[in-house]
C-alpha cells in the first residue's frame, strides 16, 4: 500500500458535492463514467457500459446555483440531440438533523 501524505480526498465544495452525487448514483445501482463529453460530471449507465447506452447526463450542481432560460435549454437541446435525459443533481442539508440530502432534477426536451 502506498502512504501519501498531504492529501485530502475532498478538498473543494465541488468535489465534495460530486463525490456525493456520484455515490447517490452508485447506490442506485446506476454505472458512472465521465461525463465532460456530454457537457456534464458524470454519464450514469443502467447496466454494464460494454451492454448499455447510457441514459442520462448527470451535471453536480449547487443548489443555490442560478439557472437562466438559455441554460436550461441549451442543457435540454444537447441531451435530445445524443438521446439521453439530463439531470441536475445537488444535496441539501436538512436544519434539524443537520443530515445531507439528495436532490435530483431531469428534463428532457420535447417537440411541439
Amino acid at each position: 500500500m502506498v502512504k501519501v501524505e498531504g492529501w485530502s480526498y475532498v478538498y473543494t465544495p465541488e468535489e465534495r458535492l460530486r463525490c456525493a452525487v456520484y455515490n447517490y448514483l452508485w447506490h442506485k445501482g446506476l454505472y458512472i463514467t465521465r461525463g465532460s463529453k456530454f457537457g456534464g460530471d458524470f454519464l450514469a449507465y443502467p447496466g454494464d457500459p460494454m451492454r448499455f447506452h447510457s441514459h442520462y447526463i448527470v451535471e453536480a450542481i449547487h443548489r443555490e446555483t442560478p439557472l437562466t432560460p438559455i441554460d436550461i435549454i441549451y442543457k435540454g437541446r444537447l441531451s435530445t440531440n445524443v438521446k439521453k435525459t439530463y439531470v441536475l443533481a445537488s444535496i441539501t442539508k436538512e436544519a434539524e438533523e443537520a443530515k445531507e440530502t439528495e436532490e435530483v432534477f431531469s428534463f428532457s426536451w420535447a417537440g411541439f
